[in-house]
């Protein structure tokens, strides 16, 4: 639905509505992550502290473009056996604008036109987004693969 109602925008873009991103996390979130989705609500909850950057761009889930990203200890939070942890997913970024730590959603696409048809999805960078506030709406992010390494053990 997502893709028809964005086709002629998402062309102008140069982009599709759906990007394979990267989300890291802490073992402890996982298995909410495979049985509910991206909730924003427990993530917030149980683990506040990964969001904390996660507040720059708006008050969505934070995915990113290159995996080492998402790699990153403070995001692929290492167990107690080193092992760190990321999704690969499928995110329906659709038309996203630049973000802001202020944005509990989306700003209009035309405000003059309508309040209620919003961007889709927030961005670091316009030119080159490599990190994505998406998940406004909690069904735009699929976790498609789990990802489980260990950089201790290099």
């Amino acid at each position: 639905m997502l893709e028809k109602k964005r086709a002629g925008a998402l062309t102008n873009q140069g982009h599709g509505v759906e990007w394979n991103l990267w989300h890291g996390t802490s073992e402890e979130i996982i298995q909410q992550i495979v049985t509910k989705g991206f909730n924003r609500s427990f993530v917030i909850h149980i683990s506040f502290s990964l969001l904390t950057v996660g507040k720059k761009y708006g008050q969505g889930v934070y995915f990113a473009k290159e995996a080492h990203y998402s790699a990153r200890p403070g995001y692929a939070v290492p167990n107690p056996n080193g092992n760190q942890h990321t999704f690969l997913c499928r995110v329906l970024v659709g038309l996203f604008t630049l973000g802001s730590k202020d944005m509990v959603e989306p700003p209009p696409i035309d405000a003059q036109k309508s309040v209620v048809d919003t961007y889709d999805s927030t961005v670091d960078d316009m030119a080159n987004p490599r990190i994505f506030a998406s998940c406004f709406i909690d069904h735009h992010a699929y976790p498609d693969y789990l990802i489980v390494f260990n950089t201790t053990k290099l």
